[in-house]
């Protein structure tokens, strides 16, 4: 199956925050269908079929490459081997991992993990059935916000270190795209955070919030347009049903 079969929503997947089991359209999904077929759940070996899985989907995304490559005239092999672009992407890295946001919403990620691996200590309501789901929100986002902040960046910045004013000012780049669902694990991070604060437990949680309003202020500010990207599938209500 490809992109472009009927019952797949094309690209749903690079906007979506990667969280299926509570996702309405996964049934449209073409990386969630590839998935479910592997039946890893069932496995008798988790890591060598998952493994096999992952292999598979490279093979699929290295052919759907070459394939363009060749129909754009493009020779990849001299392109891996030309110092100039290898070159070009170090500083692309090097200027994506120098950007305030990227280096707070990293720290945030590490800097949570052991707050939430201590919650026991600082839960003022363990039967609350909302607290294990203020958790989970917490926990599942942690990282996702530093991995959809980095890809944003990467996407406006060029092999020369550059930002590309093109890829910003268009609200349906690719950038746009990962900023807006970062945006969303962020404020569904700060919400989660706000329940579960107390006056005994304020001093961990607080700085959580502003390390995450921090991050969403840096963004908002370098991204004008990310709120106006139309995520494919969840912004397209009407068109998908």
């Amino acid at each position: 199956m490809t992109e472009t079969d009927d019952n797949f929503i094309p690209f749903i997947h690079n906007y979506c925050d990667r969280w299926c089991e509570r996702c309405e359209f996964t049934l449209r999904c073409r990386v969630y269908d590839q998935e479910s077929k592997s039946n890893l759940a069932a496995s008798d070996d988790l890591i060598r079929d998952a493994v096999r899985t992952v292999a598979q989907s490279f093979a699929e995304a290295k052919q759907m490459l070459l394939e363009k490559a060749a129909e754009l005239g493009i020779d990849l092999e001299a392109a891996a081997n030309d110092p100039e672009i290898t070159e070009g992407m170090e500083r692309q890295r090097a200027a994506v991992e120098d950007t305030e946001a990227v280096e707070f919403a990293k720290n945030y990620a590490f800097e949570t993990r052991p707050v939430l691996e201590s919650a026991d200590e600082w839960i003022a309501d363990r039967d609350d059935p909302m607290t294990e789901e203020m958790l989970s929100i917490l926990s599942w986002y942690m990282f996702f916000i530093a991995a959809k902040v980095h890809r944003g960046y990467h996407g406006i910045i060029d092999f020369d270190g550059e930002v590309e004013t093109d890829e910003l000012n268009e609200a349906q780049s690719d950038a746009n795209g990962s900023i807006k669902i970062a945006l969303i694990a962020i404020e569904r991070s700060i919400l989660a955070w706000t329940y579960l604060m107390t006056t005994e437990n304020a001093n961990l949680i607080r700085p959580q919030i502003e390390k995450l309003e921090k991050i969403r202020a840096i963004v908002e500010a370098k991204f004008p347009y990310a709120r106006d990207f139309v995520r494919p599938g969840f912004d397209e209500f009407e068109m998908v049903m």
